[in-house]
């Protein structure tokens, strides 16, 4: 399996990119609107059959920076 972080030492980038946006509901009564952000990553083709291996279960993410990398864990969770 490839490294995504080490895109820039490869001659085929895989590349990943967050999408921000902002999400706008109305409270019950119709009259006020809240906003919220919503963040989400778009994986390369090649690795929809890995993370379709977790889907239904419960993960914990734990998201870690050194200088320009950052490092996005996921451990799936023990049942209690």
């Amino acid at each position: 399996m490839r490294n995504l972080l080490a895109c820039q030492q490869e001659e085929e980038l895989d590349m990943v990119k967050l999408q921000f946006s902002i999400i706008k509901k109305r409270y019950k009564n119709g009259r006020r609107v809240y906003h919220y952000e919503r963040v989400s990553l778009d994986f390369p083709r090649e690795f929809h059959e890995l993370m379709k291996t977790l889907r239904n279960r419960r993960l914990k993410m734990d998201v870690t920076q050194q200088g320009k990398t950052t490092n996005i864990t996921l451990t799936e969770c023990e049942d209690s």
